[in-house]
């Protein structure tokens, strides 16, 4: 619908934006937490974890730059990544980009007394059909399914993204929070088998 096209232009860019302040890891520290801050909220859209996972650069970057996967990576490997504020976002990022909507709704539920199933059904018995329609046409959960969850964890596997969440658990300044959002993180790529064994290597 026009109303996603919208969104997803506008996050598209904001994803551009955020992306410039990434450079700056050695550099101005301020501008880089923000962009990890950003980037974090923005990667829960599906279409922007394909997008971080698949090399994203912003259009018209010169050849040598590198995709922001590559930096996010090299920004937790670096020596200032034990910053709390600035691990915990890319804690967040990896642990987003290694699971899908669907997943993380059906966690929320974990220990309520009503399923996300029956939330839905209920939800949907006060929509008319034109509001159903919408949101289908609109559903960010499109392109999120099993099959593209793994292939993302392939490509963050091959990315270092494990070797990353490991430097990042290793930050003696690392709070609880962040420290279970990396162990939960590496569970969701572990529950992809074919990266194991890089995981393995990796340090995890």
């Amino acid at each position: 619908g026009e109303g996603g096209v919208k969104s997803s232009s506008k996050a598209t860019s904001s994803l551009s934006t955020t992306e410039q302040a990434l450079p700056n890891a050695a550099g101005d520290s301020t501008s880089m937490d923000r962009g990890v801050e950003v980037l974090a909220y923005l990667v829960s859209k599906t279409f922007v974890k394909e997008n971080v996972a698949n090399g994203y650069k912003p259009k018209g970057s010169p050849p040598n730059r590198k995709p922001v996967l590559q930096r996010l990576v090299e920004i937790a490997c670096a020596p200032q990544s034990g910053d709390a504020q600035i691990a915990y976002g890319l804690a967040g990022i990896f642990n987003l980009l290694s699971v899908s909507i669907e997943t993380l709704r059906k966690e929320a539920f974990v220990g309520k007394e009503i399923t996300k199933e029956q939330y839905d059904q209920l939800q949907a018995m006060g929509k008319t059909e034109e509001e159903k329609d919408a949101e289908a046409k609109n559903d960010e959960r499109e392109g999120d399914d099993p099959t593209s969850v793994s292939e993302r964890i392939r490509k963050l596997a091959n990315a270092n993204v494990p070797r990353a969440m490991v430097k990042l658990l290793e930050g003696s300044r690392n709070s609880d929070a962040t420290q279970e959002k990396l162990l939960e993180g590496m569970g969701r790529m572990a529950s992809e088998t074919s990266v194991r064994g890089i995981m393995i290597q990796q340090g995890c």
